[in-house]
């Protein structure tokens, strides 16, 4: 009874480092990066882009700064970054 046990925990701990090998591959495979960091260069380059175009628009407007006219165009230009970043990104290098 005892080796039988020891049997399936030796079998099941090979098996759980089968996985965790196959997930390290998976994951060292990917040469354009993980998603997560990805996004978070799209985050940092269209959030300052929205910002910008919206004090821009209040100033011109001299709207406030949460004002439909003045927040709609911002939104739409950290939208697009965003969008262009991420496009770029899964897209791969140039080379």
């Amino acid at each position: 009874m005892a080796n039988h046990s020891n049997e399936t925990l030796a079998s099941e701990s090979a098996e759980a480092a089968e996985s965790a090998r196959s997930t390290e591959s998976a994951a060292s495979d990917d040469p354009t990066g993980s998603t997560r960091t990805l996004v978070a260069y799209a985050l940092l380059f269209s959030v300052p882009v929205g910002v910008g175009v919206a004090v821009g628009v209040s100033r011109a407007a001299g709207e406030g700064f949460l004002d439909p006219v003045v927040a709609l165009p911002g939104v739409v230009a950290a939208v697009g970054v965003f969008l262009f970043v991420l496009a770029i990104g899964y897209g791969g290098s140039p080379e």
